[in-house]
């Protein structure tokens, strides 16, 4: 573990490097540069992170994916920025101002990073967001696995997977999110300093570095840490541009709201709210059509960085902007009847409103309390906990917002706090996956800090004791859970070098010893059915995965058989050569899986068993066809 994180800590250096100093020359070739040096770095490498995913998008889509494209898109990107980037470095050697709380704020980002050490185990990951990148890398192109429906999702965020993926370190895809969470943290610590001052600053920062959502999601591989970034990077952005004028920070900001939007449709909402701003602009009295030229600008911009996955989509299924819009598109190519559209609508609106929007709106911070498993069930959890303290003290901020009387810093929180409620409310009206809502978050701590600060000026000694405990009594409940979540996880276990990687995947999924037999034994061509399992990503080679969100081409083709013999036939002239049988979780996911017929069972129980069995593990097996 120690070698392979060193390993991914080298290549995570290369790739903030090139990310650092090529997106500080794109905020001078946006005509956003005249910027301060610690700000000008965080908002800089989170476009540089863009141009990562876009590159690595190019390579995919031009079939020259692989390790050393990639290490020459790095190198290239970072000899294009190595002037900036010296600059940046040359800002590091500046004095910092409140060294014990920014030695603190680094060395609880290291512990963050270390965690990242961890072999991915969370089911998103497993099932899509890092079996798509490995597809990628070992083909050396993009390609569509007919069972993922998921393959035609934006997909901004896989992109930078799978440069870590043709690096050879899926920990170098975890400590990627950890990177995109330190930057958003950084641009929004920085605007708040330069807005409202240090001690909110601080104050936003503590309280975003210790929301437990943030926290879990940051070291793995799930992309909302990349939406978040961008998130907040446009809103920010676009307050600049409405204070600096010119049409600079306009692009930036229309940069960020296509980046976020290429990495998950949720992000459609920033992209529609902030499109009004400038048609709105209100405090800049403009004539109409330079005010719905501006807007026109912006929405060119996200719809231009968006465009690469239309056009993929629309290639590959006539679809572009699966799984919506289904019934205009009927023929996608994948299987996708209104049946099954239906069916993967309901399972996102699992966590919706019941009876009573009212109802569930007016005890939201009461549910949030005592009941967050309501907002993201499984692995859904991670984005569920340590909402209380930045929801409940949010509010406050609308209080400096109106009464502020500071003109720029009362613009600058109003326009938050203007979109983070339209933001809520659009998450609120669509579904309550609280995942989801983590895109705005460090813009909530902001808010937080704002109202806090504010209350505490205005407090007596009486109140402050009161208001600090029940502070530190909920940060300490954000830090306990995540500590209870990586208790539950045997995180120390590894992380300690209490326990190997192998052996700690082996524990965790059934799935894997037969996994692992399979990479180390069948040959590279071969095609392996996967029999109840979804999450393939340790196969690393090519497969047929069960899914709960399409048609399982297996399941029609044991139906369809006349005997065993006849769907042995039926699977290897589909190319496949090994069956991989999770009884276990075959039975847990049976009734999402299609209706399997009784001939179908049969069928599936007499394919070839004990005769042609080539390794079996605790809770797995694989045969050879």
């Amino acid at each position: 573990m120690v070698l392979s994180g060193l390993y991914a800590l080298v290549l995570l250096c290369l790739a903030a490097a090139a990310a650092l100093g090529s997106g500080r020359r794109l905020l001078g070739l946006f005509g956003a540069g005249r910027v301060g040096g610690a700000e000008k770095s965080w908002i800089g490498a989170a476009l540089g992170l863009g141009l990562l995913s876009l590159g690595t998008l190019a390579l995919a889509g031009l079939s020259l994916l692989g390790t050393w494209p990639i290490i020459v898109l790095l190198a290239g990107l970072v000899l294009w920025g190595w002037s900036e980037l010296k600059a940046a470095l040359a800002d590091l050697r500046g004095p910092f101002k409140r060294p014990v709380l920014t030695g603190a704020a680094w060395l609880w980002g290291l512990v963050l990073l270390w965690v990242c050490l961890m072999p991915p185990h969370q089911y998103d990951s497993l099932v899509y967001h890092l079996v798509l990148p490995e597809t990628y890398v070992r083909l050396g192109r993009l390609a569509s696995p007919p069972h993922l429906l998921y393959s035609h999702f934006p997909q901004n965020g896989e992109m930078l997977f799978t440069l870590a993926l043709a690096l050879k370190s899926d920990i170098l895809a975890q400590m990627l999110m950890w990177l995109s969470s330190v930057l958003c943290l950084g641009m929004v610590f920085s605007a708040c300093r330069r807005e409202l001052g240090e001690g909110p600053a601080w104050l936003a920062l503590g309280i975003g570095a210790t929301h437990t959502a943030l926290l879990l999601l940051g070291t793995v591989t799930y992309v909302e840490p990349l939406v978040m970034l961008w998130t907040c990077g446009s809103v920010l952005s676009l307050q600049r541009w409405r204070v600096e004028g010119g049409r600079g920070w306009l692009l930036v900001a229309g940069a960020f709201s296509g980046l976020a939007l290429g990495t998950k449709y949720t992000a459609g909402a920033t992209a529609g709210l902030l499109a009004l701003v400038p048609l709105l602009s209100p405090g800049r009295p403009r004539a109409l059509g330079d005010r719905l030229k501006d807007s026109l600008i912006f929405a060119a911009v996200v719809s231009g960085l968006f465009l690469p996955w239309l056009v993929k989509n629309l290639l590959t299924i006539g679809n572009p902007v699966f799984p919506f819009l289904y019934s205009w598109f009927p023929m996608t190519g994948v299987g996708w009847g209104a049946d099954t559209a239906q069916r993967y609508f309901r399972i996102l609106a699992e966590y919706g409103h019941g009876e009573s929007w009212v109802r569930d709106f007016v005890t939201l911070p009461y549910q949030l309390l005592v009941n967050f498993q309501r907002y993201g069930g499984g692995m859904d959890v991670l984005g569920c906990l340590g909402w209380t303290l930045v929801l409940a003290a949010a509010p406050v901020g609308l209080w400096p917002a109106l009464k502020e009387r500071e003109s720029g810093g009362r613009a600058f929180l109003r326009l938050l706090a203007a979109y983070c409620v339209l933001h809520f409310l659009v998450w609120f009206a669509t579904g309550t996956v609280l995942r989801f809502l983590t895109a705005i978050a460090p813009l909530l701590a902001c808010l937080a800090a704002a109202g806090l600060s504010r209350a505490w000026l205005a407090s007596g000694p009486f109140l402050r004791p009161a208001v600090a405990a029940v502070g530190v009594l909920l940060t300490g409940v954000n830090l306990g859970y995540f500590l209870y979540v990586h208790a539950v996880f045997e995180t120390g276990k590894v992380l300690l070098g209490r326990e190997s990687r192998s052996a700690y995947l082996s524990r965790k999924l059934a799935y894997y010893p037969c996994a692992a037999w399979c990479r180390a034994n069948l040959a590279p061509n071969d095609r392996i059915l996967l029999v109840g399992e979804q999450r393939a990503y340790y196969l690393g080679r090519d497969h047929v995965a069960s899914t709960v969100n399409a048609p399982n081409r297996w399941v029609a083709l044991a139906n369809e058989a006349e005997n065993p013999s006849d769907l042995t036939a039926r699977l290897k002239a589909e190319g496949v050569t090994a069956v991989l049988f999770v009884p276990r979780e075959l039975e847990r996911l049976f009734p999402a899986l299609g209706p399997l017929t009784e001939t179908g069972l049969e069928n599936l129980k007499g394919l070839p068993g004990a005769e042609r069995l080539r390794f079996t593990g605790p809770a797995c097996g694989v045969f050879s066809l």
